[in-house]
C-alpha cells in the first residue's frame, strides 16, 4: 500500500533552498522539472532508484497552513489521489489532454522488475474499476436440502441414499436431495475486499453505496495489513475461480507485499502524470464551474504594419471565460502563483497590464457593472471566494482589476464529482459579485 514513507511531497514553485535536499533537486533538475530557479510541473515523478514517488503538488499549497497540514499522512495522501483524478478526468476529456498533461515514460525505466509503489497504486485502481464493473465478490455455499425442486438435484447423494423404485414404467424416489446455495456474506475474501475498496474511495475522494458495516472495521483491517502475506496465503488455498484469484493479486500488489502482472505498460505511465503548465487546468476547472457553457473569448485581434507596407494579422489575445449575471457581469483570468501567508497583492505587472487591454477590446452589453478579475487558487479559506483587492490607475478609465482567492479543495472537489459544494457555488458566485460592486462603487472614479 502506498505509504506517507514512500511519498515526498513539495509543492510547484519551491526553490532550491526550500526544497532543502540536493540530491532531490539534483533528480528534479535533470528529469526536467524544475527551471533551473524553481520547480515548474506539478505532478508526480517515480524515483526508481529509491523506490519513492515524489508529488509535486499544486501553488496553493505553498501557505504554511496547507504545509502543516501535509505533515498528516492522511490528509497528504488524500491530495495525492485527487491529483491524480484531476489528470485522469482532463485525459478522459481528451481535446484538452494533450495540452494539458504528459506522462512520466516510465516504461522506458522500469522494465520488468518490481515497483511497490507502482503496483499498489494499480492495484487500488483495479479492486476499484473490478467492483464497478461486476460488484462484490460473493462466494456461495452449498448447502444440502430435502425435497427442494427448486435447487439442482445432488443425484450421488440422492441415489446412495434412496434407490430408485420402479412403478410401471415409472422411477420413483422416496426422497430427493438437493444442492441449495447462498451466498457466504462472511467469507473472508469478500470482507476484505470491501474493506479495502473503502479506504480506496475514501483516498480517491469517491463516493460509493457501501454500507458502513459491510465487510471488516478498520481496526481489523490494519492488523490484517500488519500481517498481510500470511492472512492472504490462508484465503488463497481456498479460491479457486478466476476472478477470485484476480481480486487476491490485486489485494496483494495494493497491501504492498506482491506485484501485478505483466499489464500494459502505456496503462501504468498513465498513473502518475505531470503537467508543466498547471495554470492551463486550474483556468478549465474555474471555467467548467463558473461557467459551463463558456469557451476561451478571443477579443479582437490587432494588426502588424510592417515599414515594407501591408499589413498583417497581429496580436489576437483570448481570455479564460466571461461570467453573465443578473447582479454583474465579470471577464475572469486564472492565475496560478504561490500565496504566502500575508500576501496582499497577488497577480504581477504583466496580469494587470492584460487585464486593461482585455478590457479596452471588450464591448459589454453593461458596461457599468462589468468589472476585470484575477482568480488565484488557495487552501484553507472559510468562504469559497475571498475578495483580496483591487489595483487601479486613477487616470485612467476602467483600469480596476479585482483579485480574488478560490478554495482550491473545494471547487476541485465539485469539479471532480467527488460532493456537490453544498453551498451552492452560483449563490456564492453571487455574493462575491455583489461584495466587488460594493467595493468598486468606494471609488470615486466610477
Amino acid at each position: 500500500m502506498i505509504t506517507s514513507a514512500r511519498t515526498r511531497f513539495v509543492v510547484a514553485g519551491d526553490k532550491r533552498e526550500e526544497l532543502n535536499d540536493e540530491e532531490l533537486w539534483s533528480v528534479l533538475s535533470r528529469e526536467g522539472f524544475n527551471n533551473g530557479i524553481s520547480l515548474k510541473r506539478v505532478g508526480f515523478y517515480k524515483d526508481i532508484k529509491a523506490d519513492k514517488v515524489v508529488a509535486i503538488l499544486p501553488k496553493a499549497f505553498a501557505k504554511a497552513s496547507a504545509r502543516e497540514k501535509l505533515k498528516n499522512s492522511s490528509y497528504a495522501l488524500d491530495q495525492f489521489y485527487r491529483l491524480i483524478r484531476v489528470f485522469n478526468k482532463i485525459a478522459r476529456e481528451g481535446q484538452f489532454s494533450g495540452d494539458f498533461i504528459s506522462t512520466n515514460r516510465l516504461k522506458d525505466r522500469i522494465k520488468e522488475r518490481s515497483d511497490p509503489i507502482l503496483d499498489s497504486i494499480e492495484g487500488a485502481f483495479r479492486l476499484r474499476y473490478d467492483y464497478l464493473k461486476h460488484g462484490l465478490y460473493f462466494p456461495r455455499i452449498s448447502r444440502k436440502a430435502k425435497n427442494r425442486w427448486d435447487f439442482p438435484v445432488d443425484w450421488q447423494r440422492t441415489l446412495t441414499q434412496y434407490p430408485p423404485m420402479l412403478q410401471g414404467t415409472e422411477v420413483l424416489f422416496k426422497e430427493t436431495w438437493h444442492r441449495k446455495r447462498h451466498r457466504d456474506e462472511n467469507d473472508p475474501l469478500l470482507r476484505t475486499q470491501v474493506a479495502c475498496l473503502k479506504k480506496i474511495f475514501s483516498d480517491l475522494g469517491e463516493k460509493n453505496s457501501l454500507s458502513e458495516t459491510d465487510g471488516m472495521s478498520e481496526l481489523e483491517l490494519q492488523r490484517i495489513m500488519r500481517h498481510a502475506q500470511t492472512y492472504l496465503r490462508g484465503i488463497r488455498s481456498k479460491v479457486f475461480s478466476d476472478r477470485g484469484r484476480h481480486i487476491l493479486s490485486c489485494l496483494s500488489a495494493y497491501l504492498g507485499i506482491g506485484r501485478l502482472t505483466s499489464t500494459g505498460k502505456t496503462e501504468r505511465d498513465n498513473i502518475l502524470r505531470y503537467s508543466s503548465n498547471f495554470e492551463n487546468i486550474w483556468e478549465h476547472i474555474l471555467r467548467s464551474v463558473l461557467s459551463p457553457h463558456s469557451k476561451p473569448t478571443p477579443l479582437t485581434p490587432g494588426k502588424w504594419h510592417p515599414i515594407s507596407g501591408g499589413e498583417e494579422e497581429g496580436i489576437k489575445p483570448k481570455v479564460d471565460f466571461q461570467i453573465e449575471n443578473p447582479i454583474a457581469d465579470a471577464l475572469v483570468d486564472g492565475k496560478d502563483y504561490q500565496i504566502y501567508n500575508g500576501s496582499t497583492k497577488l497577480g504581477s505587472a504583466a496580469d494587470h497590464y492584460k487585464q486593461i487591454i482585455y478590457r479596452q477590446l471588450t464591448k459589454p452589453p453593461h458596461p457599468d457593472r462589468f468589472y476585470n478579475v484575477l482568480m488565484f487558487p488557495s487552501i484553507d479559506q472559510e468562504k469559497l471566494f475571498e475578495l483580496v483587492g483591487c489595483h487601479r490607475w486613477k487616470d485612467i478609465p476602467n483600469s480596476r482589476v479585482f483579485e480574488v482567492t478560490v478554495d482550491y479543495n473545494t471547487i476541485t472537489k465539485h469539479w471532480l464529482g467527488e460532493e456537490r459544494y453544498m453551498g451552492e457555488v452560483q449563490k456564492d458566485l453571487e455574493k462575491l459579485l455583489k461584495k466587488i460592486k460594493s467595493f468598486d462603487s468606494s471609488f470615486s472614479d466610477n
